[in-house]
């Protein structure tokens, strides 16, 4: 991640990974075959650190939260996160965490019913917004409140929809 923010995503190689770990390129092609999943395994650790920062909630609605607001903050605050979120297909990581993120989910009250909706709206969200972001860093605290809103609106719809499968069942 330090080469990441020192460098920049498009400086980044083997090479000067390799370099940094102070290993041969040859050892770090035993781990890792090429530049794009080198990608990968950086956007890899960003998702699982967005998951990870939310992980301490007790109930749903601030387990949403925690989730929505961690993307955004590696988001802005990772170099170039922007562009490995847009490089890498982030599905991926979605399908490969979104039963454990239900499971997450549902523990913390939420119905199992529309657990993986709930999340996977979240995360639609957040990484989407950054298609819409400007770059501009004087800008950043008007859209993160814009963000924080819009957020707040999707888990008080969530809230209603909870209510009315309570009324369901």
């Amino acid at each position: 991640m330090r080469l990441l923010d020192e460098e920049g995503l498009m400086q980044m190689s083997l090479r000067k990974l390799a370099k940094r770990l102070n290993v041969s390129v040859s050892s770090l092609y035993g781990h890792v075959c090429d530049k794009e999943e080198l990608f990968y395994m950086v956007a890899g650790h960003i998702y699982v650190s967005a998951i990870e920062n939310a992980r301490e909630t007790h109930h749903w609605t601030d387990w949403l939260q925690a989730l929505g607001l961690s993307i955004w903050d590696i988001r802005t605050k990772v170099r170039d996160a922007h562009t490995l979120i847009i490089f890498t297909d982030i599905s991926y990581f979605r399908n490969l965490y979104s039963e454990e993120l239900s499971k997450e989910l549902i523990n913390k009250g939420f119905p199992a019913v529309a657990a993986n909706e709930a999340h996977l709206s979240v995360q639609s969200l957040a990484f989407g917004w950054e298609t819409l972001r400007s770059h501009d860093f004087d800008a950043l605290e008007m859209e993160f409140d814009m963000f924080q809103a819009v957020l707040d609106l999707l888990i008080d719809g969530w809230r209603s929809k909870c209510r009315n499968f309570t009324h369901l069942s």
